[in-house]
């Protein structure tokens, strides 16, 4: 069996090009639209040419679940009546 040591290898031979980016206000699920597409699990965030921020898959997913929850908790409470 082979062992990957790296050795001798730089970021530039692994690293993937072009670079896709999003800003702070693409829709969450417009960003996650342009990973599935692009094969990307990162987005670097751009605002005035710079990076700001990145925003993961697993940002969105939490994201959406947490969106998820308060809906349920609301649902819930209008079908027990309560608020």
């Amino acid at each position: 069996m082979h062992s990957f040591s790296g050795a001798g290898m730089l970021v530039h031979d692994v690293m993937q090009h072009p670079v896709y980016t999003t800003t702070a206000d693409t829709p969450l699920l417009s960003a996650l639209q342009l990973m599935r597409q692009q094969d990307v699990r990162h987005l670097p965030v751009m605002a005035g040419g710079e990076i700001i921020g990145m925003v993961s898959i697993r940002n969105i997913v939490k994201a959406r679940l947490t969106e998820l929850e308060t809906d349920q908790t609301a649902l819930r409470n209008y079908i027990a009546g309560t608020t």
